[in-house]
């Protein structure tokens, strides 16, 4: 079948996460096949949250703290555009 992914993943544990919360939570999987090389990404979002990642594994997901990361970076640039908050 030609080269390795570059990763193993178990894909099962994407699906138990998002059964968790079906109504909120997806998981896209992308597998780029290239003459240089092949890599697979898998994007975990939340729709309540607005936010998403990408991790190899559920254990990476951190929403919650994405969310925290982007709110952050919105507040200083409001900041930098002279809004007072």
């Amino acid at each position: 079948m030609g080269t390795e992914l570059k990763r193993r993943i178990d894909l099962n544990q994407f699906i138990d996460w998002v059964e968790e919360r079906p109504q909120t939570r997806m998981v896209n999987i992308e597998i780029n096949n290239c003459a240089r090389s092949k890599d697979l990404s898998v994007w975990v979002y939340d729709y309540e949250l607005r936010t998403g990642q990408i991790v190899e594994s559920v254990e990476e997901i951190d929403l919650l703290a994405r969310k925290g990361e982007f709110l952050e970076q919105e507040i200083e640039n409001a900041r930098r555009l002279g809004v007072d908050i």
